[in-house]
């Protein structure tokens, strides 16, 4: 932070650090409370260059199911400031409590799709779609009835038209891959699609679809025989959308964010 941004709010705590950059709790002088990303110094130029992408597509995008930066582009000098969000992460939900209300899995999993619906038409890939990037809260000054999916962390985001990552190189969470993603292949908004299918899974049954003993070419028909009872009961009327949502081949699953989040539409209003 420039001198003159610290001198203005102050670090409350440390949210999370990895080896590339720190989430700070700030207070500013008026009491307001929010969140600062910073590069750690001394960052590679790749890394830099991905944290200044991650900055640059949310500072350019305004979605209610993407989390805003309240920093203007002038102002950008590898850290930015976010709204420090009510809720938690899908990941602390999961391992709190297990599965998540049918309605509620679901509602979550239509705003993901929105989030991941305008990121693509900017023609962005996100390619790290787990419950740990997906927070499910609002923000401070908005009532509990505003809760919804917030999709975070583009740090490995792919812009279509100029990558910084080659074909062929391996980044994200294997837990959630897409077959292509697992083997270096081309990647497009169909990737988030699949991840997007193994998270509503995880979501309604409270195991990962791919665990210990599997890859990412399991096929959903096997995976739903090994469920319980009570698990497959939760995906009663979803069991084919998630087939498709999780088919092996790209051109076998939806084409888009808008054509799976309508079917699940259809499916909610129908059960």
């Amino acid at each position: 932070m420039t001198e003159k941004q610290s001198s203005s709010q102050k670090v409350v705590r440390c949210i999370e650090q990895s080896a590339n950059c720190w989430l700070l709790e700030v207070v500013t002088k008026a009491g307001e409370r929010n969140v600062v990303k910073a590069l750690r110094p001394g960052a590679d130029q790749l890394t830099s260059a991905r944290f200044a992408r991650e900055f640059a597509v949310l500072s350019a995008l305004r979605h209610d199911n993407l989390v805003p930066t309240f920093t203007n582009v002038e102002e950008f000098d590898g850290h930015f400031v976010m709204p420090l969000l009510e809720g938690a992460s899908l990941r602390t939900y999961l391992d709190r409590g297990g599965p998540l209300p049918r309605a509620t899995a679901l509602h979550v999993t239509i705003g993901l799709l929105a989030g991941l619906a305008e990121l693509h038409k900017a023609g962005i890939v996100h390619r790290d779609v787990k419950p740990a990037n997906v927070f499910y809260g609002r923000q401070r000054h908005e009532p509990a009835s505003r809760n919804r999916a917030i999709l975070l962390d583009l740090g490995i985001a792919r812009n279509l038209t100029s990558p910084l990552t080659a074909e062929g190189m391996v980044l994200g969470t294997p837990s959630y891959f897409a077959p292509e993603q697992l083997f270096g292949g081309p990647t497009d908004e169909r990737t988030d699609l699949y991840a997007a299918g193994l998270l509503m899974f995880e979501l309604l049954v409270g195991e990962r679809f791919h665990d210990r003993s599997s890859s990412p070419s399991q096929r959903f028909r096997y995976r739903y025989e090994g469920l319980s009872r009570e698990a497959r009961r939760r995906l009663v009327g979803l069991t084919e959308l998630l087939e498709v949502a999780t088919a092996e081949d790209p051109r076998r699953r939806f084409q888009s964010a808008a054509q799976m989040s309508q079917s699940l539409v259809r499916l909610r209003g129908a059960s």
